[in-house]
């Protein structure tokens, strides 16, 4: 038996990232998986932008890490939503 694992970046909202388990489902993946961070531990706190000034965004990569994301809480309900759609769910 083949078992896939739907790999996600970091969800920015707790509906997208059930979203993501649904779509995880509808593929018939086993495993949705998301990257989970802190951004202080991510970037440094004088880290700049790598990305053109004309996408937007703060001058700082901590500053756009910090504002997105899930927290803890929202990390639980994913992981609970996720089960019960049906798929496992996994961070790394």
């Amino acid at each position: 038996m083949v078992e896939l694992v739907c790999e996600w970046g970091a969800p920015n909202s707790l509906d997208e990232g059930v979203r993501q388990a649904a779509a995880t489902k509808r593929i018939g993946a086993t495993f949705a998986k998301w990257q989970m961070y802190d951004a202080k531990y991510l970037v440094s706190a004088g880290a700049k932008r790598y990305w053109s000034e004309d996408l937007g965004g703060p001058e700082s990569q901590r500053e756009l890490f910090e504002g997105a994301g899930l927290n803890p809480d929202e990390w639980e309900q994913l992981f609970a939503a996720a089960s019960e759609i049906g798929v496992e769910p996994l961070a790394t």
